[in-house]
């Protein structure tokens, strides 16, 4: 059995050492695991740490990370001897933490640069300090606060300027740091400085990218533009989540030829540039290793790539050994010929669309 002297995981330990006999037990001991330990801990951290995210991607921040921990889990239950979990309560809370972090390198790099400076800041000057109270969110201030109450919003003042130098520019962090603790009064937690900070200083991320990327919409020559799988209107993951349709869709990708059944999967996001084949194991309409057979990969290699999905074209175009533009035609052959088999389930308004 796997390393891990947690007594949480001793149940799963013993049902999964039992063999087939117990094999139902084991399963319902993980699920218990995820249920009643796992998802209120990640719910805790996720709110604490983005509290200004909106509920539908703090959802897929919380979906996300309890797929890793259900796939880390099963290894654990199944012997895997490179996972080893000494604490389960902080493999959870790290798991939600980089899930955070995650999604801010992805949608929000400018944010997330700002954050790492912050850290950095933070942790390496002496004059200001950074801890944790075991809530999920760091608190900062002071190197004298420590410990300190988080103080109250100082919503009778004015809001928190940089008072740019003679030059015109923002003054160090580490000053801008000390003024801001200052105008604050107390201990603040990260978000809320991280928040302070962005506001403060002008620091904007882009809107995200459509689905299209602009090689996808390119004319391929064919006469006409490419069907798309498009996200039409809010609730895209309560629509996607229809298991009926997601059913319907994965039985239709399997037959598909090879080379248009990898561009696509391996690709499969929304026009956030969002990833959506997890939704197929989220869902229960097809498993990691469902995925991997048919992606004609061992499971172990799509575990590897998993956070990094969708793939550029050029890593698919390698993984085929064919060229980009291949790649590209391949998926518009694929989403074609899925929108010619579903068409009767696409009705207007339809959350997944491969019409024009």
């Amino acid at each position: 059995m796997s390393g891990g002297s947690d007594p949480l995981l001793a149940e799963l330990q013993r049902l999964a050492a039992s063999g087939a006999s117990a094999a139902a037990a084991a399963d319902d001991e993980l699920g218990r695991l995820l249920d009643e330990e796992a998802s209120p801990q990640l719910w805790r951290v996720i709110r604490a740490q983005m509290p200004d995210l909106p509920p539908a991607e703090q959802e897929e921040v919380h979906g996300d990370a309890l797929l890793r921990l259900t796939i880390v889990l099963q290894r654990f239950a199944a012997g895997d001897e490179e996972i080893r979990i000494e604490s389960f309560r902080a493999y959870v809370g790290a798991t939600a933490a980089n899930g955070c972090r995650a999604l801010l390198r992805a949608r929000h790099p400018e944010r997330t640069r700002l954050q790492n400076q912050l850290r950095y800041a933070l942790r390496h000057d002496a004059a200001f300090a950074v801890w944790d109270e075991g809530d999920g969110a760091s608190r900062c201030g002071l190197a004298s606060w420590q410990g300190r109450a988080l103080a109250a919003a100082p919503a009778a003042r004015t809001a928190f300027v940089v008072e740019r130098t003679a030059a015109g520019g923002a003054p160090a962090l580490p000053e801008l740091l000390r003024r801001y603790f200052l105008w604050r009064g107390g201990p603040t937690t990260f978000a809320e400085l991280t928040g302070a900070m962005a506001e403060a200083l002008g620091v904007r991320d882009l809107p995200a990218l459509a689905l299209a990327a602009p090689d996808d919409s390119e004319n391929s020559g064919e006469g006409e533009s490419a069907p798309e799988l498009a996200e039409e209107r809010p609730g895209i993951d309560r629509e996607l989540e229809d298991r009926q349709f997601l059913s319907r869709l994965w039985e239709e990708v399997r037959e598909l030829p090879r080379g248009q059944r990898v561009a696509l999967l391996l690709n499969l996001r929304d026009n956030q540039g969002r990833d959506r084949l997890r939704l197929f194991p989220v869902t229960g309409v097809a498993s990691l290793s469902d995925l991997a057979r048919s992606l004609e990969i061992p499971l172990g290699e799509l575990e590897r790539f998993w956070d990094r999905l969708p793939l550029d074209d050029r890593t698919i175009a390698e993984r085929l050994a064919v060229t980009q533009r291949q790649v590209i035609n391949l998926r518009k052959s694929a989403r074609a010929r899925l929108g010619r088999r579903l068409a009767a389930m696409l009705r207007p308004g339809s959350a997944i669309s491969f019409g024009r």
